[in-house]
């Protein structure tokens, strides 16, 4: 059995449910290295919180939850912000807005919503381009999968490669309808993303025209 131990470090999920089980070392005594498990679980849009040491036994185990939850590979991009009252904002404000940190719940839970917000946008951009560079040499790209369904979902903008196959069921002459179709989801990405230069969301004229497409 083991118990966890010493400080437990406070986090926002601004994205969806996590539910992981993350690796941790523990004192064997042997030859053969052997590991334990830990369920992290944060709920969407809650806080939650991990320890940074667990005893076990007579054993007292550092753990690395935290380092490994905030890393930019894992959540560390997806909306999960740490709170630390004892964090001090880099004068560089850009830099500042990257650091998953925030020093209260409140700019934690504002910071993390513009990070996954951030990061939906991301996704569906890297799709629009990748199904773009398909189209360009030639080729039919295929569907979105996986969370990059959800991410254009998210973003209101219809996968480039479903419009593919609607148009040339529906018109013979399609390349140029779906010219259209890519133009205007690209001109909503910049609405999201607000690029300068990009008109003004007017959200009942996006959803009529997403609707007439």
């Amino acid at each position: 059995m083991f118990t966890e131990k010493g400080v437990r470090r406070r986090l926002y999920n601004a994205g969806d449910r996590i539910s992981e089980v993350m690796h941790y070392s523990l004192p064997d005594g042997h030859d053969i290295h052997c590991t334990a498990r830990y369920l992290v679980e944060a709920p969407e849009k809650e806080f939650f919180d991990v320890p940074t040491t667990i005893q076990i036994g007579d054993a007292s185990i550092s753990v690395q939850f935290l380092e490994t939850i905030l890393r930019p590979d894992r959540y560390g991009e997806r909306g999960v912000i740490l709170v630390n009252k004892a964090w001090e904002s880099p004068r560089d404000a850009d830099e500042a807005e990257r650091m998953p940190v925030a020093a209260t719940d409140g700019d934690a839970i504002a910071k993390g919503n513009r990070h996954w917000k951030a990061y939906i946008q991301k996704v569906a951009q890297q799709w629009i381009d990748q199904c773009q560079q398909v189209r360009a040499a030639g080729g039919v790209p295929t569907a979105a999968s996986g969370f990059v369904v959800r991410a254009l979902r998210l973003c209101g903008v219809i996968d480039p490669a479903q419009a593919v196959v609607i148009t040339a069921q529906e018109n013979k002459s399609g390349l140029s309808k779906l010219e259209e179709i890519i133009e205007k989801q690209q001109k909503q990405i910049d609405e999201l993303l607000g690029r300068p230069g990009a008109a003004p969301k007017d959200k009942k004229a996006v959803a009529t025209s997403t609707a007439r497409t």
